[in-house]
């Protein structure tokens, strides 16, 4: 795994860590089991296991964005802030500038492999023109 798959890996977990621990926060905030907020979701067309809840607040789950407005109607919370939270600390910056670091790497790569074969058709034609 290079540098920037790293990088995109650690931002996505990151992001599903903080927004788990906002969602937990706000079930905690309102004394709700993961039980119950599961039946409340439920009872809003979306089911989501209590078991799912517990992987979704302890960031080793994805959640949909169905899911994430069924909790936070169940929760009376605020999903546009939970997910603020989520990306405040997203190093977006520095993913980009490994991006065009790898880009210019693959360019220079390219660039002497170039080199190298007209390096190369320039000695066959010296030896076809001898």
């Amino acid at each position: 795994m290079d540098e920037l798959e790293q990088q995109q890996h650690e931002w996505r977990d990151g992001n599903l860590e903080r927004l788990g621990n906002s969602i937990a926060t706000a079930r905690s905030i309102k004394g709700v089991s993961r039980l119950k907020l599961s039946e409340a979701t439920s009872a809003l067309g979306v089911p989501i296991h209590r078991v799912a809840i517990a992987k979704i607040e302890n960031g080793e789950r994805d959640i949909t964005v169905t899911e994430l407005v069924a909790l936070s109607v169940a929760l009376d919370s605020d999903w546009a802030d939970w997910l603020a939270k989520a990306v405040d600390r997203v190093p977006i910056e520095k993913l980009a500038l490994l991006r065009i670091d790898q880009q210019i790497d693959a360019l220079r790569v390219s660039q002497i492999e170039k080199q190298e074969m007209i390096k190369s058709l320039r000695a066959q034609r010296k030896k076809l023109e001898a």
